[in-house]
């Protein structure tokens, strides 16, 4: 910690933390749920820097899919509509 932290608002640390941040690979996952979509909901999954998804509802697997960075995925979710759909990105294989 520096000088320049404690009478700055941590300026210092907070310059090094987002050097540390930015050499690090962009990875982004998001998840949308189409509107018009009645039972089973399909969501659009829209992915950077991860190329699979393993895809669970209620818990349970589901499927694991490969994807490309970029790309949109489609994934339905077939229950009730208290089901609960988890989709996790990975980087590698």
């Amino acid at each position: 910690m520096s000088k320049d932290d404690l009478i700055n608002d941590n300026v210092d640390l907070i310059k090094e933390a987002a050097s540390l941040l930015a050499a690090l690979p962009v990875r982004s996952l998001r998840v949308e749920v189409q509107a018009s979509s009645p039972m089973p909901a399909d969501v659009a999954v829209t992915t950077q820097g991860i190329l699979r998804l393993d895809v669970y509802l209620d818990g349970r697997p589901l499927h694991s899919l490969d994807v490309q960075g970029g790309q949109t995925t489609s994934v339905s979710k077939r229950g009730t509509d208290q089901a609960v759909l988890e989709i996790q990105g990975f980087e590698g294989s």
